[in-house]
Parts: structure tokens; sequence; C-alpha cells
């Protein structure tokens, strides 16, 4: 059975350079905006070579000492700075109901703290200082990136802010090039999954001296999750720029067209059970002769935060403990029957299309867009992508994962993350970068796309201006109720490629989810003792 409520009691004239790093949210198959390619089922090759030639780079260049900052630490506690469940499930039943509503005297005094970076007078760190930010892109920044290297610099007169975009290649190399040089950024954005393989590699540095330092800077603002996906052995190395959950997106149209009622919006909603999913999934396929037209929901085991969530919504475990991961449990009984029933959503009940239809379409997102696919799983950046795709060819918008029956909704939630790094020569201005790129102007600037959830809970009303569709927006806010977080493990790329590759067969019906895991088990056992 899962844990109760879902939560683990869990650039420079001398550049400073700010990095964006990795993002590993493939955006189901075929669409791919912030730069990763392939069909659903693709390998983390390119992603896993890219880190490790990151940490050994850090190795090489013997990890400049840090300088900067020199506040006294103070220690970040989960349980003092961190709200409940229910404190979390109920500001956002407030957010669903009006914005209004959620903005406080204290969440408007929490906001305004902190929505601006402190200014920075001219000369005050020895003259103007130009920071390099290189956003996850290539060829040229994007409009968001600008507004938001903008807002900074209009608020730090001492300060530079330069985005920092290569003409062509792989961005990220080219900060591997720089570490290599022996001139690491300062700052780095980096998903929550790398948090541990760059602390045990000593890469980052924890930000607690920072934020038991600035005064300004409320970190009871932050949903408990989105911290939890920043820290590592009980300190907070990175802070989350986002919390994003994953959920259903449907075709509101070929639901009306078979009959079926519209997916509910309450995550508890006993009538959105997997049971009734797999019978209305049944309903939607459309067929003409032995072709199918559309098909009914495809599943995501692309990464581990995507399969570890749809593994939670069927009331199994994937680990012993998310924040400290020491043994697999996908032996739970409830985790290999909810393996085994994706599994069978293709081969059984072919509801799900086989890998090569999944190619050949594009993805399941653009199938989807094609109206080729009534459901599939996805977190928020894929509303921004199916918006201009679709415009008005047919009605869609997004519902919870199913559970189920008598259990709790489960979900993992996911972060990118502001970091400072080791190496880096100006850590004061590093932690005003971060404080800026997790600021609620910024926050909300991604938010309105929608491309992202905002973490702090002041930013969350801004859900509500969100042009629909998706109409119901609320759904990925109250899912953060019912989240886990990442799992945090130095060894986590192992990991996820020997647990990806370990169910390929279980995915094309060639063998049984029991019989996977079964041999899958000990491997990832031994790898995460380990550490």
């Amino acid at each position: 059975m899962r844990t109760p409520a879902g939560r683990y009691g869990r650039g420079r004239v001398v550049p400073l350079r700010y990095n964006l790093v990795n993002d590993r949210r493939s955006r189901v198959g075929g669409t791919a905006p912030r730069g990763e390619t392939g069909s659903m089922y693709h390998s983390s090759t390119s992603t896993r070579r890219a880190f490790l030639v990151w940490a050994t780079s850090f190795s090489a260049v013997g990890l400049l000492a840090a300088c900067g900052a020199t506040a006294a630490p103070a220690t970040v506690a989960s349980s003092t700075v961190a709200p409940t469940s229910a404190a979390t499930s109920a500001a956002a039943s407030q957010v669903a109901v009006t914005a209004a509503s959620t903005s406080t005297a204290t969440s408007q005094a929490a906001a305004a703290a902190v929505a601006t970076p402190t200014a920075v007078a001219a000369g005050a760190t020895g003259g103007v200082i130009t920071l390099k930010i290189a956003p996850k892109a290539t060829g040229s920044p994007g409009a968001l990136d600008k507004q938001a290297a903008d807002l900074f610099n209009q608020a730090n007169p001492g300060l530079k802010l330069e985005l920092d975009v290569p003409p062509s290649g792989n961005y990220y190399e080219k900060i591997l090039t720089e570490i290599a040089a022996g001139e690491p950024p300062d700052a780095a954005r980096i998903d929550d999954y790398l948090l541990a393989p760059s602390v045990a590699r000593k890469g980052i540095d924890p930000l607690d001296s920072y934020i038991g330092a600035d005064k300004s800077f409320d970190l009871g603002d932050f949903d408990k999750v989105a911290l939890q996906n920043g820290q590592y052995q009980g300190k907070q190395y990175g802070m989350p720029i986002e919390l994003d959950t994953y959920v259903i997106f449907y075709n509101a149209t070929a639901f009306k067209e078979a009959g079926i009622p519209l997916p509910p919006t309450d995550w508890t909603d006993n009538s959105w059970t997997w049971p009734d999913f797999l019978q209305i999934c049944q309903k939607l396929v459309k067929q003409t002769g032995g072709s199918t037209d559309r098909w009914g929901f495809m599943y995501d085991y692309a990464f581990v935060s995507r399969l570890s969530a749809e593994v939670y919504a069927q009331g199994g475990t994937f680990v012993d403990d998310p924040l400290n991961p020491s043994k697999l449990t996908l032996d739970n009984p409830r985790s290999v029957a909810g393996l085994q029933f994706l599994s069978d959503l293709r081969n059984r009940y072919q509801v799900a299309p086989t890998q090569q239809v999944l190619d050949k379409g594009g993805g399941s997102q653009k199938m989807f867009q094609q109206g080729k696919m009534a459901m599939y799983i996805d977190g928020p950046w894929s509303a921004a992508g199916n918006k201009p795709a679709i415009q008005n060819r047919f009605e869609w918008d997004v519902a919870p994962l199913p559970h189920e029956p008598n259990t709790q909704p489960g979900e993992t939630a996911i972060s990118n993350c502001l970091t400072i790094l080791s190496g880096g020569k100006h850590k004061d201005d590093a932690w005003r970068v971060v404080k800026h790129w997790i600021s609620p102007q910024v926050q909300e600037l991604h938010a309105i796309v929608p491309d992202e959830t905002p973490s702090r809970r002041s930013s969350l009303p801004i859900i509500n201006k969100v042009p629909p569709p998706p109409k119901n927006m609320s759904v990925f806010v109250d899912g953060f109720a019912h989240s886990i977080s990442i799992i945090h493990t130095p060894v986590y790329d192992e990991m996820q490629k020997e647990i990806l590759d370990a169910l390929a067969p279980v995915w094309d019906g060639k063998q049984t989810a029991q019989d996977a895991i079964v041999s899958l088990t000990p491997k990832i056992n031994s790898l995460l003792q380990s550490k």
C-alpha cells in the first residue's frame, strides 16, 4: 500500500554564467520543444552521456574552491518549512474557486517580498558584473527568457544579465566545454533527478546558508513536494522553478460523440477508477474495417518519473523511500499488477497502439492532435503545444490520473531546480539570479502559457487567467496533494536505464511484468546500495 496522502515525510567581464541544464521531460513522442526528440520510448543515452561528461569535467578541473557567500549556515528542515498535505490541498481548492480568495494579506506580503530581486547598486560588487544566462535552447533565445532577463536588469542596475545561446549544436555541450576549461558556470538549472548525482560529484553547493541569511526570502511559500524535489541528504541543493504533475489529456468531442460523460476534475472521484477507465478506452476506440482510426489511450514508459506516476496511480510503490532509496519495491503486488495492466492495454485489450504505430504517427501527442488518440498522459507543457496544433478542430481538456477502487490517488510531481555550482566565483550574485528565476514574476511568465505550474503558492492564482483550453487548469494544482517527489539517488541514470531496458519486453507483450520484475529487482537493489 502507498503511504497515506501520497507524501514521504517527504556568465563575466569576470562572467557569472547561469545555465539551464537538461530538461528530461520528453513531450511524449515527436514533439520536443525543449530539445528532446524521439518516439515515446527512447533511451536516455544522450542525456546520460552528457551528464557523465559533465561529472568527469568537474573532477578534471578539481572543483575550484567556492568563494562569495559567507553567511552562517541555516538548516532547512522539511517539517518546519513545508505545510501539510491538507494545507496544500486546501490551497489548491481555493485556487480553483477564485484567484481573489487566495490573495490573502499574508500571501500578498510573501509575494511582494520576493517578486522583485533586491536591487544592487552599481559598483557594489566591484563594478558592473556581466551575468550570462544560457537557456535550454539553440539558435535564438526564447521570448520568456528575454522577458525574465529584462526584469532582472531593471531591478539590478549594478548587474548586466545576458542570454548566452549557441547559434547551433547542443547548448549543454557548450556548458561542458566551459567546465572542462576551468571556468564552470556559477549557477545552473538542472532537473531534480540530477541533484543527487551532482552532489555526489561535489558539483553543486547547498543553498541553506543563503536561504537562512536572506530575510526577504520566504521558503514557506513553496509547496512541500517542490522543496523535496530540490533536497538531498537533508539539505536544500536546488530551488524549484515549478512543480509539474502528470494528467490525462482527453478529446472531449470524442467523449461526447461516444455518449460518455466527461471525466471528473476531482482526483478522488470514485467514478474515475482504472476499471472504469478501461471500459471508457474501449468505447473510444474507433475502427473502419480492420483499421484503427482512433486509439483509446497511450500510457508513457519513456522515463522513470512518468512510469512512477502511473505506478503510484494504481496503488503501487516504486522504491522504499524516494528521498533516500535503498531498494526497488516494484515487486509489490499492486505495482506488478499496475505494470501488467498498462501492458494489457496494448497487448490484450488493444486500446493502445503498438510502438510501430506510435513511431509512424509521430508519438502520442501528435496522434492526439490529429484526432487519432483519444487520451494520453503528460504535463502542463503539453497544453502549450496542443493549442496551436489543434486550434478549433475539436474540444479537449485535462483530467486527473485514474486511481484504483478504494485507494487514495497517486502521482509523481517533477521540478526543474536552480542550483549554485561549487566551482563558481560569484556566489552572492549567483543567489540573486536564483532568487529571480524562481520569483513569482518569472514563474507566472511560464504559467500563463501554460508551460509550467508555479511551485509558489502565492503564484498559483495565475492559473485562473490561463485562456482555455484546457479549462480545467486546477487539475494540475489539485494533483499536488496526491504527489510524491522524484526519486533521489546518485545512480539515478543507471537505475533508469536498467528499469527501462528490463521493461521494454513487457510493453511489447513478450514478457510478463512479474517475470521482468523478478530479474530486475536484485540488480536495482545492488545498484542503490552501492551508492
